[in-house]
């Protein structure tokens, strides 16, 4: 229990600093909708049945498989990471550094802060903005995404999900906003302190694409 609180104090922390660079200009977003995508996520990535191993190596194993939402196959990779929970989690929470190491991403902008309060599941919520830049002629992209970060009291598994709200604020002329992703990081602690690393991905990048 004490390591669950730390993980979600220091999810209120990172968050709280965020507030203090960026602009907040998002709209109220819908629980219910957002209850709904994460639902429809569940029910699309739940279970192992229909991934397709397509490489396994240096200890990476990436899963491809077709889902129903958008021509493009479902993402998955597994790995096992030399770090503990705490510092994955901060790693993750980092959104400013992304786009040092998530590829084509150019900024992001918190839209909305983590909630003040952790509830009784253990779950943080909040919205960001993020601006992507692919190689030419494809037009940059933007996604408006809510946040998710829960963890199992008894297993201390942390999955964070991150669903699109691409409706939740006005769309810009010179981006194309993506109208789909849906994206989970599973982080499962194992007994020789390591991390079972689980990244799981559906998207659909709107426009035109090569």
């Amino acid at each position: 229990m004490k390591n669950i609180k730390l993980l979600f104090l220091l999810l209120i922390m990172l968050t709280a600093e965020m507030t203090s660079l960026p602009f907040s200009r998002a709209e109220d977003s819908n629980n219910d909708e957002i209850s709904e995508r994460i639902r429809v996520y569940d029910e699309i990535m739940g279970g192992d049945k229909g991934w397709e191993l397509k490489t396994d190596r240096k200890g990476i194993k990436v899963y491809h498989r077709k889902v129903s939402l958008t021509p493009i196959k479902a993402f998955k990779g597994v790995a096992e990471l030399k770090t503990d929970l705490t510092s994955m989690c901060a790693f993750l929470m980092d959104i400013y550094n992304f786009p040092s190491w998530i590829v084509m991403c150019d900024s992001v902008e918190l839209l909305k802060p983590a909630d003040e309060d952790v509830d009784e599941i253990n779950q943080v919520t909040y919205s960001i903005y993020t601006i992507n830049r692919p190689p030419w002629p494809v037009k940059p992209r933007d996604n408006v995404v809510c946040v998710t970060a829960a963890q199992d009291p008894e297993t201390l598994t942390l999955r964070v999900k991150t669903i699109s709200l691409p409706e939740s604020i006005p769309h810009k002329k010179e981006f194309v906003r993506c109208p789909l992703l849906m994206i989970e990081w599973k982080l499962k602690p194992l007994i020789n302190g390591n991390i079972e690393l689980t990244f799981e991905l559906i998207i659909d990048a709107g426009g035109w694409v090569p």
